[in-house]
């Protein structure tokens, strides 16, 4: 199952995207499993996949949004979401800030508990700053429908 959610502004009659949440299927059911063995994966628990809002949304949007996903998706039997956060900032090759890193700060808003360090890896980043998946392929593409 993967169930996606839009957040959208309405300015002068015209709605308009804002912010956007993915919620589906890991690579490996063990990220489910492991965290949340008493949940069927991918019915009962998900993976929080993708969530992002624009910066111009206000404060405490994020933290709303995800609280709002979180009641939809228990409607529908969902009850347990993995997530990640990542605290490492990235920089380009020249040393700009690309990304600052995040700890879940709108995960622990909506009462989540933290359950633990993923399995360490090594990231490749390339000179602009964005990281590099080995998994991706020449002529590879990803579409995401809201």
């Amino acid at each position: 199952m993967t169930v996606q959610f839009g957040l959208y502004d309405v300015v002068d009659g015209e709605r308009r995207l804002c912010g956007v949440a993915v919620f589906g299927a890991p690579v490996s059911t063990a990220v489910l499993t492991k965290p949340l063995p008493e949940f069927r994966p991918y019915t009962e628990s998900l993976l929080c996949s993708r969530f992002v809002l624009l910066d111009e949304c206000p404060g405490n949007s994020e933290s709303w949004f995800l609280a709002n996903c979180l009641k939809h998706l228990l409607a529908r039997g969902v009850h347990g979401v993995v997530s990640f956060a990542d605290p490492v900032p990235r920089r380009t090759a020249s040393g700009v800030l690309v990304m600052p890193g995040h700890v879940g700060t709108i995960y622990a808003a909506t009462n989540a508990v933290y359950a633990g360090r993923a399995t360490a890896r090594t990231v490749k980043l390339l000179p602009d700053g964005t990281v590099f998946h080995s998994g991706v392929r020449a002529g590879s593409v990803g579409t995401l429908t809201v």
